[in-house]
Order: C-alpha cells, then structure tokens, then sequence
C-alpha cells in the first residue's frame, strides 16, 4: 500500500530545513574599532558610517557604547557626579592666586595656551 502524501516521510527533515548560518556582527566591537580609527568623529558619525558598511546602529547606542568602553578603561575622566571636576567642598580660591592665574593667562598669549602648557605640565608630572 502507497502512504498517503503529506505524511512525516514526505517532510524534509530538521537539517534540510535550516537556512545556512550568518554570522552576527558584534555592533559594540564594530563601534570601538571605528572609534579607535576614527577619534575626531561623534556618535552621529559614527552611526551613520557604520549603517553605511550595513551594521544598523543608532546614535544613541554609539554613545552607550563609548561610555560604557571608557568606564571599563579608565579612560574619559568625566566630571560625574557632585560639581566640578578637582573641585572640593570648602575648596576657596583666594585674591591673590586669582590674579597671579590671570597674570600668567596673560602672559602665555590666552586661555587656550594656558589650558595646553597646564596640561603639558600634568603629563610631566605623571
């Protein structure tokens, strides 16, 4: 006796069923790796090129995961919580360190310098 079509032996099995495998893109991965190539570039960026390559991200994730890639490296130094950064309760700025700052500020040709020679002077330090 012939078996009726449509029966269990007719279906094809488990292993013909399945679709050959795509590999998944790591997006947190993709974004620090263009990140570290492309340092001068903000989230939208960043987003934006990536959705180009075919990895769908939004800006929002990108900053996510560059937040989330500094706290783990240590990197970034953000302000956090509480007021300024190095700023301490009870912390006063006296009359006579403000005016030798502005004097120096003056002398060096401007903030930005200033900014710039003080951080040359910290890295020193280090």
């Amino acid at each position: 006796m012939a078996k009726a079509p449509g029966k269990a032996a007719d279906k094809p099995t488990k292993a013909a069923k399945k679709a050959p495998v795509k590999r998944k893109v790591n997006k947190s991965q993709a974004i620090r790796d263009y990140k570290a190539a492309h340092p001068d570039e903000g989230p939208t960026a960043i987003a934006t090129a990536l959705s180009k390559t075919g990895i769908k991200v939004v800006p929002a994730q990108v900053s996510n995961v560059l937040t989330n890639a500094a706290k783990k490296t240590g990197g970034g130094g953000g302000q956090g919580r509480g007021g300024k950064a190095g700023a301490k309760a009870g912390d006063k700025v006296s009359l006579s360190s403000l005016m030798d700052t502005q004097a120096f500020v003056e002398k060096v040709g401007g903030v930005d310098s200033a900014k710039q020679l003080l951080g040359a002077v910290e890295k020193l330090s280090k």
